[in-house]
């Protein structure tokens, strides 16, 4: 099989509105949630981690730049995930330069369930050879982290008005995968409220 390159984009710009305080840099089980999604990336076998912020949220940057990521301060900061992706995105381009059956990876940053084995999971139903968008799925549910070929980065880009990624998955072909060792890492929903984090 081809060796490939991966890039996991990780939205993490986002202002945290219905948490009422930056959910990132919450304790979740005695760690903040942005050491645990982090971790998840780099100790997987993703080649390189992208974590967008807001330029003006210097507290999540400082965290951010304590791990083995690139962080990329986007200012004017992005309105929507969509944007935090096509940022990410855009900022591989420049670095790396990748090929067309190289991949990038992406999972909201506030996912607490995410593990490397996880994301090694997805990265592993993944081939270069034939390159194919990997969705993983428990029980008609579809989860994460989402595998893209870089060459569906393009369209994406060009697609930039026609709403978020989901739509934009749902127009691709994709494979959807059912058989998961760790299902519930994901399709676990991500931290959005005050009772999200109480029920975690």
């Amino acid at each position: 099989m081809r060796q490939f390159q991966s890039f996991a984009i990780v939205p993490g710009a986002g202002r945290s509105r219905r948490m009422g305080q930056s959910k990132l840099l919450l304790r979740v089980k005695g760690r903040l949630l942005i050491d645990t999604v982090l971790e998840a990336w780099i100790d997987s076998a993703i080649t390189h981690t992208i974590v967008v912020v807001r330029a003006d949220d210097a507290p999540l940057i400082k965290q951010c730049r304590q791990h083995a990521v690139q962080v990329v301060e986007a200012d004017p900061p992005p309105r929507e995930m969509r944007d935090s992706i096509e940022i990410g995105l855009q900022e591989v381009a420049r670095q790396f330069a990748p090929r067309a059956h190289d991949a990038w990876i992406v999972a909201p940053a506030d996912l607490p369930g995410l593990t490397p084995a996880a994301v090694d999971e997805v990265v592993s139903r993944y081939d270069p050879a034939t390159p194919r968008i990997v969705i993983p799925c428990q029980g008609g549910r579809q989860g994460h982290p989402v595998l893209l070929p870089w060459r569906a980065a393009a369209l994406f880009l060009d697609a930039s008005d026609a709403g978020g990624l989901d739509r934009f998955l749902a127009a691709q072909p994709v494979e959807r995968l059912d058989a998961f060792e760790s299902p519930a890492a994901l399709v676990q929903a991500d931290l959005d409220t005050p009772e999200d984090l109480r029920r975690l």
